[in-house]
């Protein structure tokens, strides 16, 4: 009996050894989309990443004009809505504001209304009363991919600078 201890002991230890404690979840991958409106020449353009309740991305708005801005955003996502802060050069003049988009189905809407500078940037003073803006609509990023770039080298410039 004294022996059949130390081998139900070291057989133990092999089945442990076998079959490790396991390993945590990896992250999810992040989804990426884009979106976009046209209008004549003009283009609004969105790539959004979308990591848990994280969202990031880039938006370009060229206007044939040569007007528009160029930046990236960050913040959260709760259900279908995104609250960010999208820090853009405009003109020349780089500024932050806080931008609410909301996703139904395949199309993102902005919300609209009365801004207020507070605390380095310009945020919605409003956000239970916003008129929504768009629609974006979802389409394959490579159609906006051109776009998409210039604002990542923009939103790249101002973190530079800055």
């Amino acid at each position: 009996m004294q022996r059949f201890f130390p081998l139900l002991f070291f057989a133990a230890c092999l089945l442990h050894a076998c079959n490790p404690a396991p390993k945590p979840a990896a992250a999810a991958a992040p989804e990426i989309r884009c979106y976009a409106q046209r209008s004549g020449e003009n283009l609004s353009a969105l790539q959004l990443t979308i990591q848990g309740d994280s969202v990031s991305g880039y938006i370009a708005q060229e206007m044939a004009s040569g007007n528009g801005a160029r930046g990236s955003f960050s913040g959260k996502m709760n259900g279908n809505l995104l609250t960010v802060d999208y820090l853009f050069a405009l003109n020349g003049e780089v500024q932050t504001h806080e931008v609410l988009f909301k996703i139904e189905g395949n199309q993102l809407f902005q919300g609209a209304g009365t801004m207020i500078f507070e605390n380095g940037k310009m945020i919605l003073r409003d956000k239970d009363n916003l008129q929504w803006m768009g629609p974006l609509v979802q389409t394959p990023c490579q159609s906006v991919e051109d776009a998409i770039d210039r604002a990542r080298q923009t939103a790249l410039s101002i973190r530079k600078s800055g």
